[in-house]
């Protein structure tokens, strides 16, 4: 719609509603017709409002008191107004009296109040828009400004002085970093000049930064004097022992620069020697901290060859703790960890800054962790390295029993030991510690402790785990005539139950074992002798009851033993592990069992070890209880040959293996042994080279390096009969040894540094073989190929038939024939064919010649009495010696064999040389 036609529509609307509200009856709601117009009725007033001349008026009944009505508002009456306020009628409002009386400095403010005047202000002041008098901010005087939020005269930034800055949360003026010496920085939360030396963990003293070391050398209780070393005639420093737990007592000291201390013409290595008294059973922690010195280290030295090193490897600070085992006087040694390390190989180090600090604390004794045996085995595991942690308390023992504690664990990289502390606080045993090592005690009260103590610390592998269970019981009691001695034991299948008796009078007394369940006794002696030993094996988990019986008149009064001897434990043993048994006597005719584990699939070898350099016998039995193998007469082995009596098997399913020991037994002696181990080495899964046909090749690259005397295996599938030819080369030539083996891991031959030539193996039947490729020394890394080849066949390419006689018996000259060949400028392979006639071949030596000199001796008293040499060589006669040392040769010229009878014995009359070719693989 156009804006033209709604303006009209707009129009028309009001036309049409004026009649509407006109006059009279017309008039709108709340007006009325007077007069002929229409005025506001006074129902058309709203509330609170009066009609007033046709007006609506404020209603002045309607003013609340004190007000009244003005001009239609309520305002404030006269007489309303409260003191010191005067009522307005311009306003019509309560206004301040005009003279109200104000105290000095100020006067009447608008609202009636009196304010501060103008002149009320001091000197340098003003009166503020509130009325307050504040500085001028003339008035502050040189270096200082006015601070608009408290108005007060302050520093300001221009009044501190040259390399000095305002902080702004102080007031104060600071340095800056350019007022900083060299050699200092500056240090915002300080506001100071500090040492750049300054490190992560240092503290400030003074304004100085200082190691924690250097703080503590600040309050010493000692400083050595030299000379302090006894080697030398020197008297040792003293030590403070403080109170236990409380300050430590510090020493300092300097490792000096080598010098000639005895006076015998040659420099003599600087070390500083402190001594102190300790008891038995005290407990101290002593740490060494650098102040200058290079890797600080000490050992602690005491009664009875007692020796504690600190931890090697530390670059500024050394540290241990240490258990008295006796009464006496203890020496700490400090000195520089190198010259520990090598045990004096490299010395002579120092200087007049080869500084340190020491602390010499006494620690209560720890608490320790508890370990009840009444209700089964414990295991313990910790670190090594803090020894208040390595406390293990044995409680619910008995009077007489046997405890086993077994270290199951222990890092590469620590010399341990293995503690047992008795009931009285009394060092009792201390045994070298390494993984599978244990001892047994007899408990003489209700508790014992096990401590797992240090020698040397030298890296991170250093964690242990130990257990400890009760094994058996031992006992004094009276048996009389006719009366009998039980005791209980819980055996596992290879666990051996031991039971003796000792007793004064001599006598002997019957004893068996029987086994609970099924009552059947597993081992018996009708008459065991005093001081001697029964030993039955356990073939049933399950409990036995070993009874001792009097079978004399009168009563004996002895002391048994009866407990459980389980197998001794080598430990799972990954790839590349070789692991070691506890050490163990053997008497003759004795039985010992050993155990190992490894996975599945993976080839491992078994040796043996002894102080006597004694054979033993051994059965494997695997992990079923089959017997895999049995051996007699084993020698000592040797790891640098790996062909020395050790036995080697694959496991083809994994799990524990276990291995009887026993004395050898020959038919004039039994032999016992002492110091007795069993070796076991896993080498893993062997590689697999996969199956060969003739004529095929498979190749092998070792890219990680080899230890010395390590070894490497390889599994090869021969699909065809022939002969194996191995090519091992290395980075420069090192020298390593080649095993063939066959597939119950039988060494069938061998080759020592077969780097220089091939080796080719003798002739072999389809089936499994395995090669093992041993490193001498270490070796970077190796090359293998190996080739199946098939027997040579066909006629020579060059011949000779001299039909000749050899000479019997003769060394010297035999009989020679050549063969000149053309057409072949460089050798590759050599392959030889010889028909001689013998009657005994083991008397028949060849020797091949070639153009360029080189004699092999290719064949040597080979056969047997009725053996003719005919056929190639090196396929299927295997040559005594390579042949391939021709390969490189010129192939080219004169070629002479020459055949030897060299022995008399066997026959009077020599053999005859019929034919001889070659044929030539050329380059």
């Amino acid at each position: 719609m156009s804006k033209l036609r709604l303006l009209a529509w707009v129009g028309l609307l009001a036309t049409a509603l004026t009649p509407l509200y006109g006059c009279g009856s017309e008039c709108a709601p709340g007006t009325t017709e007077k007069d002929g117009q229409c005025i506001v009725s006074s129902k058309g007033c709203a509330e609170g409002t009066v009609l007033m001349d046709g007006e609506c008026v404020l209603d002045t009944s309607g003013c609340s008191d004190g007000t009244v009505f003005d001009n239609g508002l309520c305002v404030p009456a006269e007489g309303v107004c409260e003191e010191g306020t005067t009522f307005d009628q311009d306003t019509k409002t309560c206004v301040p009296n005009t003279d109200i009386v104000c105290g000095d400095g100020t006067e009447a403010g608008a609202e009636g109040s009196c304010v501060p005047s103008a002149d009320a202000c001091s000197d340098k002041t003003q009166l503020d828009a509130n009325g307050r008098c504040v500085v001028a901010a003339a008035a502050c005087g040189q270096g200082t400004e006015l601070d608009p939020n408290t108005g007060d005269c302050v520093l300001a930034e221009a009044g501190c002085g040259t390399n000095l800055a305002l902080d702004g949360d102080t007031g104060v003026c600071v340095p800056t970093a350019d007022v900083c010496d060299a050699g200092t920085a500056f240090d915002s939360e300080t506001g100071l000049c500090l040492p750049d030396a300054c490190q992560e963990g240092d503290v400030l003293v003074n304004g100085l930064c200082m190691s924690p070391a250097e703080e503590l050398a600040l309050d010493f209780d000692l400083e050595e004097m030299e000379p302090n070393d006894p080697a030398f005639g020197a008297e040792t420093e003293l030590l403070t022992v403080p109170a236990v737990d409380g300050e430590p007592f510090v020493f300092l000291g300097n490792i000096d620069a080598p010098s000639d201390i005895d006076g015998d013409g040659s420099l003599d290595q600087d070390v500083d020697v402190y001594e102190f008294d300790a008891v038995q059973g005290d407990w101290f922690e002593i740490m060494v901290q650098s102040t200058g010195l290079q890797a600080p280290a000490f050992v602690i030295e005491g009664p009875n060859g007692y020796v504690r090193w600190s931890a090697i490897g530390q670059p500024d600070a050394s540290a241990r703790q240490m258990i008295a085992p006796e009464d006496g006087t203890y020496t700490v040694t400090v000195l520089p960890s190198l010259v520990l390390q090598t045990e004096g190989e490299v010395s002579l180090v120092g200087g007049d800054d080869w500084g340190y600090v020491g602390s010499f604390k006494a620690i209560s004794a720890p608490a320790g962790t508890d370990a009840d045996l009444s209700t089964g085995n414990a295991s313990f595991s910790g670190e090594y390295m803090t020894l208040s942690d390595n406390v293990l308390n044995l409680t619910g023992l008995q009077m007489g029993d046997i405890v086993r504690v077994s270290l199951d664990a222990s890092g590469d990289d620590v010399e341990g030991l293995l503690q047992h502390w008795d009931a009285t606080g009394i060092l009792a045993r201390s045994e070298s510690a390494g993984a599978g090592s244990s001892f047994e005690f007899v408990a003489i009260g209700n508790t014992a402790t096990v401590l797992m103590d240090w020698v040397k610390l030298s890296g991170p592998d250093a964690s242990f785990e130990v257990s400890a269970e009760i094994t058996g019981e031992e006992t004094t009691v009276t048996i009389p005539a006719g009366g009998t001695q039980t005791f209980q034991v819980t055996g596992e299948p290879y666990d051996q139950i031991y039971a003796a008796q000792t007793n004064t009078q001599s006598e002997d007394l019957k004893v068996s074992v029987v086994e609970d369940l099924s009552g059947t006794e597993i081992a018996s002696e009708a008459a065991l002798g005093s001081d001697e030993s029964l030993k039955a094996k356990v073939e049933n988990q399950g409990t036995y009851t070993v009874t001792f019986t009097n079978e004399t008149s009168a009563n004996v009064d002895a002391t048994f033993t009866v407990k459980v001897l389980p197998p001794f434990d080598i430990g799972t043993l990954a790839p590349g592990d070789s692991g070691v048994s506890p050490m163990f006597d053997l008497p003759e005719g004795d039985i010992t069992y050993v155990t190992f584990t490894v996975g599945a699939g993976e080839l491992f070898r078994i040796g043996q070890d002894n102080a006597g350099d004694d054979d033993i016998e051994y059965a494997l039995l695997d992990p079923s209880g089959t017997v895999v193998d049995d051996f007699t007469y084993v020698y000592d082995t040797e790891p640098s040959n790996p062909d020395y009596d050790w036995e080697y098997f694959i496991s083809p399913n994994g799990g524990t293996y276990i291995v009887e020991v026993t004395t050898y037994v020959s038919s004039w002696s039994d032999y016992s042994t002492t110091d007795q181990v069993i070796l076991v080495d896993n080498y893993g899964v062997p590689n697999d080279l996969g199956a060969l046909t003739i004529d095929a090749s498979a190749t092998y690259s070792q890219p990680a390096p080899m230890a010395r005397n390590a070894m490497e295996f390889h599994k090869l599938e021969l699909s065809a009969d022939g002969f194996v030819e191995f090519d091992v080369s290395t980075p420069a030539d090192e020298d390593v040894d080649v095993y063939l083996f066959d597939d119950t891991l039988d060494v069938i031959e061998y080759s020592t540094s077969p780097t220089d030539e091939v080796f080719q193996s003798e002739e072999l039947t389809a089936g499994t073989y395995y090669i093992g490729v041993h490193a001498w020394a270490a070796l970077p890394s190796y090359d293998l190929s190996a080739t199946l080849l098939g027997p040579i066949t066909g006629s020579p390419d060059f011949s000779s038939a001299p039909a000749a006689a050899i000479p019997d018996d003769d060394t010297t000259t035999g009989v020679s024939d050549t063969i000149t060949v053309t057409g072949c400028p460089t050798v590759q392979r050599v392959h030889l064919y010889v028909d001689i006639t013998h009657p005994y071949g083991a008397d028949v030596e060849i020797d091949l010649t070639s153009p360029d000199g080189t004699t092999v001796d290719v064949y040597s008293d080979n056969g047997g009495s009725t053996d003719d040499v005919v056929g190639w060589l090196p396929r299927p006669l295997v040559p005594d010696n390579s042949m391939l040392v021709y390969s490189g040769e010129t192939g080219n010229g004169d070629w002479t064999l020459t055949v030897y009878d060299d022995n008399d014995y066997w026959d009077d009359t020599g053999g005859t040389f019929n034919e001889w070719g070659l044929s030539l693989v050329c380059q």
